[in-house]
């Protein structure tokens, strides 16, 4: 509702005592209080328009008067100016890339104080703790934390009234841009079967490196890792985006598949990723290179000279 504060003095002839006014609307969206009365001669009277939106702004009202000593009224129409022409109002976010978030709203024109309700996804957002005295025209907003992926994107919306009622509707897009992991191909090789992490291994693949695309305003948080692979095959170790696999002693050579997915600094969870690790075969048999079966001697004759060549038979070297 609308509403516009007028104050009028009503005055009457020389030898007047009272008058009498009478408010009318041909349109049924508008009001004033009081719309009649008989008051003394020379007494002013606040009078409230009432409108029910802004398109209603523009009634025309006829105000009639007369006093007790001529009865004949005199009728005067009156409109007045919509005083929702002037208000407007932006958010602006005071942070970027991070979590929680703090919008502003700034209202200018219109009549003060200003009445500030702010709208926005309550499934993915919850109000973040902040100053007792923080005013109403700021928002902290943080993602709540039983949300594991977030939309694309989401909305902040400030609605604001006015003094007189006058209603202005503003919006602030959030970019919730997610993160897509790069996928990996790792080979691992065979070692002296050790243990780590309570379990003997028997092939490494170690300084894998995993990658990730970054939104504006944004970056990759490597401490939100979630892993997912068969812990009966491997173990993996992860420093920040720098991942470590070893093979279960007694695993079949194959590959095996890693699924990971993180977050960025908004808490925005990528898409998922997959290391693929190569398991080569590995055996602790023995193995010997090439050998001689027996030693063989041979002399250059006396004066040889530079150039001469010497043959040795090598024909029987046997691999083991």
């Amino acid at each position: 509702m609308i509403t516009i504060n007028k104050t009028y003095k009503f005055t009457g002839s020389a030898t007047a005592t009272t008058v009498t006014y009478t408010w009318e609307s041909g349109n049924e969206c508008a009001g004033v209080t009081p719309s009649s009365g008989t008051v003394a001669s020379g007494q002013t009277v606040d009078f409230v328009f009432t409108y029910e939106d802004e398109a209603c702004t523009s009634t025309e009202f006829t105000l009639s008067v007369y006093d007790d000593i001529c009865e004949t009224p005199v009728e005067q129409t009156y409109s007045y100016a919509n005083p929702c022409t002037g208000l407007s109002a932006a958010i602006k976010q005071t942070t970027e890339g991070s979590n929680p978030f703090v919008f502003t709203v700034l209202p200018t024109g219109g009549t003060f104080p200003y009445n500030i309700q702010w709208i926005y996804n309550t499934a993915v957002f919850q109000p973040a703790s902040q100053n007792s005295n923080t005013p109403d025209n700021i928002l902290y907003l943080e993602i709540k934390p039983s949300v594991t992926i977030l939309p694309s994107a989401a909305k902040v919306t400030a609605n604001i009234t006015d003094a007189n009622g006058c209603t202005v509707s503003v919006e602030k897009k959030l970019d919730l841009c997610q993160p897509t992991v790069i996928n990996v191909l790792a080979e691992a090789v065979c070692i002296v079967p050790f243990t780590v992490g309570g379990i003997s291994a028997t092939t490494f693949a170690g300084g894998i490196e995993l990658s990730a695309s970054e939104c504006s305003g944004t970056t990759i948080d490597w401490s939100t890792i979630q892993l997912s692979y068969d812990t009966s095959k491997l173990f993996v170790q992860t420093n920040l985006n720098i991942m470590t696999v070893y093979a279960i002693a007694g695993v079949v050579a194959q590959t095996y598949n890693i699924t990971y997915t993180v977050k960025n600094s908004i808490g925005v969870t990528s898409t998922e990723g997959v290391v693929t690790v190569s398991v080569p075969v590995c055996t602790t048999d023995s193995l010997s290179g090439p050998s001689m079966p027996t030693a063989v001697s041979k002399k250059f004759a006396s004066g040889a000279t530079s150039g001469d060549t010497l043959e040795l038979n090598l024909e029987n070297i046997i691999s083991a």
